[in-house]
């Protein structure tokens, strides 16, 4: 080989070379931007996942807000409800009061009434048994009325009328025969 085949092999190979070198510089740059254009959009996407994370985390808590909300509207039925039925409870209970208290006035009435016959059925036997003895009656007690409603005072009345009636009774049979005795 001659020193100019030589020369020109040199030339060759170091051109070949070159443009090796160049395209693998080419080669490489276009990984170069594609890896550049990679990160960008790696980039994009992480920020596009930050803000989806977040619109996802805003979403989150307004649902547990809500339920929330929703948990608490529930319970304040439920005890809206429960009130409710203790008030229907309440009513019923006072109603039944109402009705026994109406029974007991009404059986207190009826026992007012039979007092009050009591009384006067002893008057009547106290001033029968005056006349019977032979006792003159100048005045007869006017009947008093009770206040309204007072049993007490008509049972005291009526104690008060036979505790009479036991003495007039004795006072008879004491001065029965006396009085019978004069008589003749």
């Amino acid at each position: 080989m001659s020193v100019a085949e030589a020369s020109a092999a040199d030339n060759t190979r170091r051109a070949i070379e070159r443009g090796s070198i160049t395209t693998a510089q080419k080669t490489l740059e276009r990984p170069k931007e594609e890896l550049v254009i990679s990160r960008k959009c790696e980039e994009e996407s992480k920020a596009g996942c930050s803000v989806a994370q977040e619109f996802v985390r805003e979403k989150d808590e307004e649902l547990k807000s809500e339920r929330a909300r929703r948990q608490q509207a529930e319970q304040e039925k439920q005890q809206a409800e429960q009130e409710k039925q203790a008030i229907g409870r309440e009513k019923e209970s006072a109603v039944a009061g109402q009705r026994q208290a109406e029974e007991r006035t009404r059986a207190m009435e009826e026992e007012l009434a039979l007092l009050k016959d009591s009384v006067q059925n002893l008057r009547k036997t106290n001033l029968s048994l005056l006349q019977s003895a032979g006792i003159p009656v100048v005045a007869v007690e006017t009947q008093t009325e009770p206040e309204e409603g007072s049993i007490r005072s008509l049972e005291d009345e009526l104690l008060l009328e036979r505790v009479k009636a036991e003495r007039l009774q004795r006072k008879v049979e004491h001065f029965g025969p006396l009085v019978e005795g004069l008589k003749r």
